[in-house]
Order: C-alpha cells, then structure tokens, then sequence
C-alpha cells in the first residue's frame, strides 16, 4: 500500500504543477486505485472494530453524502463524496495494515517532505529564469506562486515543508534542504494566512515535542537568518514599496475582503442551518449576490466563477457546505486528531505530524485548506486523523519495523532508528540527532 500513498502523492501534485490541462484524470484514476485498494483490505477485516475507532470520520462522510439532498448540484456533489471518501478508505486500511510497522510512517513523511522540497525548489527557479510566470498579477501587488496556479498553494506547501523539516525525523541534510527551500517561498507568496500558521504551529509544536525549549527558540531565530540569507543568494532586492506589497499592508483591515465575505456568508447560512447547501458547493448560497459587493473584493461576477469560488475559511465552507452537522464532526475531527496525538503520542515521534495538524487548523481560519480531495495538502491532512486515531492500539516502535519493510535503509534521508520499548518509553529531544 504504500506505493498506492506515492502514487497519489505523485497525481495529484503533477495535475496541479504541470501544464497538462488536467483537474480529474490523474485524480479519478489515483484515487479509484485507493479506493480498490482499500475497500478490498477492509472488506477482508472486522469492519465493526474500525467504525467504533473512526466513528466521526463515518459520520462525517455520511452527512456529506446527505448534503446531496439539499444541494443544487447533486451529482457534483456526491462525485466530491466520493473521492474524499476514497482517499480516507485507502487511509484507514493502509494505516490498520502497518500497525506492526510505525516506521513505515516517517517513510511517508519523507517522501511529501522530498515532493514539496521539489515543488518549492522549482518556483525559485521558475523564478530566476522566468519571473513572469512565476508571479500571480493581483490588485494588492505581484504575489509568489511558484509551479502552482494560486499563490495560496504555494503558502500552504511551503508552509507545511517548514515544519516537517523542523519536526520530521530525517536526517540533517534533508531537514536543512527543506528549510532552505521553504523560508524564501513562504515570504514571497505574502501569503499572511500561512506565516502566522506556520510561526504559530512552530512555536505550539516545540513547546509540546522540545526537551530543550532554549536550544528551539535559537532554532528558530537562525531559520529566520537562514531565511534572509537565501534572499539574498537569490537576489530578490526589495524597497520599501515592493515590500508592501509583499506584506499586503493595505488589505489588513479586511483582511482582502474576507470580513465582506463572512459577514455575507453567514447571513446565507440562517437559510440553511443543518445540511447547508452541498459538499464543496457552499459558495452556491452567494449566487445571487454575485455583483459589485464580491465582485469588487474578489473579482468574482458571473456563475462560471462562482462554481470555484472559495469561502476562504475553511470553517465557514464547513458551515455553508454541510451546515451545523456536518461543521460540528468536522471540526470535532481535528480537535480529536490533536488530542489522539498528544495523549498517545508518549515517545513523542510524531512532531512532524502534529505540527502539520496545528498549520492546517490555523491556517483554516483564513482559507479554505482543508476541503475536499482535489489537492494533494487536502489528502495529506485527511491522512493525519487517521493516524492519530489508531495510535491508541499501535504498537512501540522498533528498529525492526524499517529492516521487515525496507531493509536497504541507510540513514542518508531519515534518521536510524531507536528502540522504544513498553513501559520505557523516551522523549527525543527535537534537535537531537
């Protein structure tokens, strides 16, 4: 199965990062393969001990199939059900299947690590060769976007690579290259969202996974050297005017219009409190207001483009997706993802996964991150529940969990493994190597 994981990680990337004029093909063929792949593990196993430990993913899914109902656009709808659906499948099997292997998780996060390192690394040089393409043209200024079509996409990838090269257990070459990769990205996009997300989850997750607080706040204080450093090798000199309008500083009171929105979207949201208005097609509520208000903030006007416009909080997409029902298990499975990771996390290995989980939280307050399951951060944030949640029964991790699975690993990309037995288990400290 874990070819299936870098097989979807590879699709979806690639549809969102070449120039293929592909938003279904490369993700309906990954994501069938997923659910095949999944569906069959699971059909073959208890199914009854699964729903109990992933009841509020279930549900969750169930609820938005209902929103069909409700919804405009029902088959739309019910095609974005189902492959969300298939993505959290392949999940819950490939997870419950690896339960005697949890080294087999920091192979994962190494090879999101190594797509977004090579994501961020081919926008800057898509920027030295070609800044014309590399920039989105908008009325704030020209904004960072690197391979992708929104500067958004950039902020989040970057922002997540920040924090599994802080938190992952990798070796110090990886860890070093991601930073190096990230910094420069993260400032360029002025993507605000993403900034105080990653500072905030930097801050959170080394306060929960550092042994040495003091040597972590260095830490940080030289990422952000390193940072300014990289701009400089990169010979991005800015004045004070372009610097302005990297930081957006004239939008800060609206913050680019999505005070307007919210206030709009929560009035729509009284229409329709308990299912909403369909999975993924909550903006459908503002149709009829899709004029000077919306139009001027975000250059919205007609119905085409209202089909793909985002809500730009994720926890107001929530709402207006699939009402209070569907809002409440979704926000209740984040917040059990946080906790499953803090409490069963005893050898506190996970540093990497939480600190993702803490990004995507925040970072969702201003954006709409964690959606459906059409970007490849979106199926990697539907991963980290699943993981949290069956760390309850998993067992300790061993030194043999990498030799059963990949027995050539050398300690170049990750770190050697420890042994952590029952009853004995140790916190690592962040940094250590």
């Amino acid at each position: 199965m874990h070819y299936i994981f870098i097989i979807l990680l590879v699709a979806l990337l690639a549809k969102d990062v070449l120039p293929l004029g592909d938003r279904y093909i490369l993700r309906g063929i990954s994501e069938g393969i997923a659910l095949i792949v999944g569906a069959g593990w699971i059909l073959t196993r208890r199914s009854s001990e699964l729903a109990k430990r992933y009841i509020l993913i279930l549900l969750y899914l169930l609820t938005l199939a209902m929103t069909a109902v409700v919804s405009q656009r029902p088959f739309f709808v019910m095609l974005q059900v189902a492959s969300l659906t298939s993505v959290i499948v392949f999940f819950i099997a490939y997870v419950e299947s690896t339960t005697a292997h949890p080294d087999v998780f920091r192979w994962n996060l190494l090879a999101v690590n190594c797509a977004f390192f090579l994501v961020c690394v081919g926008g800057l040089l898509l920027l030295k060769a070609r800044p014309e393409l590399a920039f989105e043209v908008t009325p704030e200024g020209n904004r960072f976007r690197g391979l992708f079509n929104e500067p958004a996409m950039m902020g989040a990838v970057s922002g997540l690579l920040l924090g599994l090269a802080a938190f992952g257990k990798m070796s110090r070459l990886v860890r070093i290259s991601g930073v190096l990769a990230a910094m420069p990205c993260l400032y360029l996009t002025g993507s605000r969202t993403s900034w105080g997300a990653a500072m905030a989850a930097l801050l959170i997750t080394g306060a929960i996974y550092s042994t040495k607080k003091g040597t972590w706040m260095i830490g940080l204080a030289l990422a952000g050297i390193i940072g300014g450093i990289s701009l400089v090798i990169l010979d991005i000199r800015m004045n004070s005017d372009t610097q302005s309008k990297v930081i957006r500083s004239g939008s800060i009171e609206t913050l680019s219009g999505r005070t307007v929105l919210w206030d709009l979207a929560l009035k729509k949201y009284r229409d329709s409190p308990f299912l909403g208005y369909g999975f993924t097609t909550g903006s459908d509520a503002l149709a009829s207001d899709m004029g000077d208000t919306l139009s001027a903030a975000f250059g919205v006007s007609d119905r085409s483009q209202q089909k793909m416009f985002s809500l730009h909080s994720g926890y107001i997409q929530a709402l207006l997706d699939s009402g209070a029902i569907g809002a409440i298990l979704y926000v209740a499975i984040l917040i059990s993802a946080i906790w499953g990771l803090w409490k069963h996390d005893g050898g506190r290995l996970h540093g990497a996964e939480m600190y993702s989980l803490v990004f995507f939280s925040i970072s969702n307050v201003t954006d709409t991150i964690i959606f459906g399951a059409a970007v490849f951060y979106e199926v990697f944030f539907w991963y980290l529940p699943v993981l949290a949640m069956s760390l309850g029964v998993r067992v300790p991790e061993t030194s043999a969990g990498v030799a059963a699975l990949f027995p050539a690993e050398t300690g170049l990309l990750l770190k050697k493994s420890e042994e952590v037995m029952p009853g004995n288990r140790r916190r690592y400290p962040l940094l250590q190597e």
